[in-house]
């Protein structure tokens, strides 16, 4: 009997995969593309152009745009370590099975093993913190387009999400 339901589950996830697959697209100048080089580019030329950014040499117009600031007492309390509860509180503020990144770990992993990996998990981040910097294939990110809506013929009907590793 299980054999059977995996054999439909893997079925199911096939059909489900062929009707989200992006088969054809409307180009800016509105002909159909349905070659994936042309889909790919499309997708590409339109989300930097999308998230392109300008320098900005003029920032004095944005003094005025709020009043609050930081008191000395609530900056040192940002710069302050990091402590093992407060990974392990943002690691289990993650839904235990949101959609992996490239490591295709889902948090429920951390989650149920913390006592095993938790100590790796927090040194590693703060590494990060007290180094500035993420390493690059910690860094790599999924992006999956979700159709806004049912039956999509334009990239402006895709919303992106970022599916990042839990380390990240």
């Amino acid at each position: 009997m299980g054999d059977r339901n995996t054999r439909l589950f893997h079925i199911s996830t096939i059909t489900k995969r062929r009707t989200l697959k992006i088969n054809v697209l409307k180009n800016e100048e509105g002909s159909w593309i349905s070659n994936t080089e042309g889909i790919k580019q499309i997708i590409v030329h339109y989300f930097q152009d999308l998230f392109n950014w300008v320098d900005t040499n003029h920032l004095a117009n944005w003094s005025n745009t709020t009043k609050n600031k930081f008191t000395n007492e609530e900056n040192d309390g940002l710069l302050k370590p990091l402590t093992n509860f407060e990974i392990w509180r943002a690691t289990k503020a993650i839904g235990a099975y949101k959609a992996p990144g490239k490591d295709e770990i889902l948090v429920v992993f951390y989650h149920q093993y913390w006592t095993i990996v938790g100590k790796f998990i927090c040194d590693f981040v703060r590494t990060c913190f007290s180094n500035q910097q993420i390493p690059k294939e910690i860094n790599e990110t999924l992006i999956v387009l979700i159709p806004k809506v049912e039956n999509p013929t334009s990239i402006k009907q895709f919303r992106p999400i970022s599916l990042c590793n839990i380390t990240y």
